[in-house]
């Protein structure tokens, strides 16, 4: 019976306290926190030593009473905490999803965010993009108004001096 036990000891219990050994090191991949909160580390950690130490007694054991009762104990105890680690592992992994749409959820809010700032800078830059244009075109208005008044005052200042000149008599009284 000895060797029926060992053999559910690796069958059965050797995967799942294996498991719980690789989840116990590993970290969340979005927040870098344990995978394990601290009561379910603790816990599973506990769960682990126990499982360690039953391994061990199994090796001394030759009784086949004691191993029957330890047998029952065992998988009395297992179960229950096994069920225990489980509901925790399945509760921090509902906080840790709970957590990411969360965190997913302020991503969008300050994408969106961003998106609105950007679009109200475009807006600004076509606005002021749009006043220095009306303010070039006024400029060269004035430009071009002022060039044309300094032209029609030479022309009449040319007409006043052809018509000064063409009352001058010309030849030798001139």
């Amino acid at each position: 019976q000895l060797q029926t036990i060992e053999t559910s000891l690796e069958d059965v219990l050797k995967p799942k306290m294996d498991r719980f050994r690789k989840r116990l090191g590993e970290k969340d991949a979005v927040t870098g926190n344990p995978r394990y909160g601290a009561k379910t580390a603790t816990r599973v950690e506990a769960l682990l030593g126990k499982y360690d130490q039953l391994v061990q007694g199994m090796a001394l054991l030759d009784d086949a009473s004691v191993v029957q009762d330890m047998q029952q104990t065992v998988e009395q105890m297992d179960a229950a905490k096994l069920r225990q680690v489980e509901e925790e592992q399945r509760r921090e992994e509902e906080t840790q999803k709970a957590l990411q749409n969360e965190q997913e959820e302020q991503k969008r809010n300050i994408q969106r965010q961003q998106e609105e700032e950007s679009a109200a800078r475009q807006r600004e830059l076509v606005q002021l993009n749009r006043r220095a244009e009306e303010s070039r075109q006024a400029r060269q208005a004035a430009e071009e108004a002022r060039l044309l008044q300094e032209r029609r005052a030479r022309e009449e200042h040319q007409r006043i001096d052809s018509e000064w000149m063409a009352t001058i008599n010309k030849g030798p009284d001139g």
